[in-house]
C-alpha cells in the first residue's frame, strides 16, 4: 500500500493560502509518521512554497508539489484526508472529497460557510487549528472503526489508542 496522504489544491498564489497547509503539515507530520502532503496546482508562488517546505521539512520532507496535469479526482479519491485552505473558494473541492468518502477540514470562508457541508471549519490562517482538527478527525475515525479498520492509515495512532483504551 502506498503512503497515506493529505491533499490540498489550488493555484499557488496568495488566495490559495497553501502556505498555511505547509505549516499545518509541519505540525501534524510528527503524529502521522509515513504520511505525506500533496499540493495540487501551480502558480507564481510555487518556488517560494517549495523553499518553505524544504526549510521546514529539512531531513523529513514529505510534501509533494503536483502539476494540474494529474486529474484531481484521482488524487482526491486516493487521499486519506483533504484540506481546503483557500481564502475565498473551495466548496467544489470539498464536495468532491466528501462524495468520495474522504474526510476533510477547511479554513472558514464565506463560500464554505454558505455551502453548509457539515465539515470541521477552522479560522482562516490558523494552521494549529487545522492540524488539531485533522488529528481529532483521524483519531475519531480510528475510534469508530475500533482502531482496526483505520490501522493501515494511522498505525501509530491505532496502536496508541488500543493500548490506552
Amino acid at each position: 500500500m502506498s503512503e497515506p496522504y493529505i491533499v490540498a489544491a489550488g493555484a499557488f498564489d496568495r488566495a490559495a493560502n497553501l502556505r498555511t497547509a505547509i505549516f499545518a503539515f509541519d505540525i501534524i507530520k510528527y503524529a502521522l509518521p509515513g504520511w505525506r502532503l500533496k499540493l495540487h496546482g501551480d502558480g507564481p508562488e510555487r518556488a517560494s512554497l517549495q523553499a518553505l517546505a524544504l526549510r521546514l521539512g529539512f531531513d523529513d520532507l514529505r510534501i509533494d508539489f503536483l502539476q494540474w496535469t494529474i486529474p484531481l479526482v484521482d488524487l482526491v479519491s486516493n487521499a486519506a484526508f483533504a484540506w481546503n485552505v483557500h481564502r475565498t473558494t473551495g466548496s467544489g473541492f470539498l464536495r468532491l472529497a466528501t462524495s468520495l468518502g474522504v474526510p476533510a477540514a477547511a479554513m472558514r470562508n464565506r463560500e464554505i460557510e454558505a455551502a453548509n457541508l457539515g465539515l470541521e471549519l477552522v479560522p482562516m490562517d490558523d494552521h494549529v487549528a487545522l492540524a488539531s482538527a485533522t488529528f481529532e478527525t483521524i483519531l475519531a475515525g480510528c475510534h469508530r472503526a475500533g482502531a482496526v479498520l483505520r490501522a493501515d492509515l494511522v498505525p501509530s495512532l491505532a496502536l496508541q489508542y488500543t493500548s490506552d483504551g
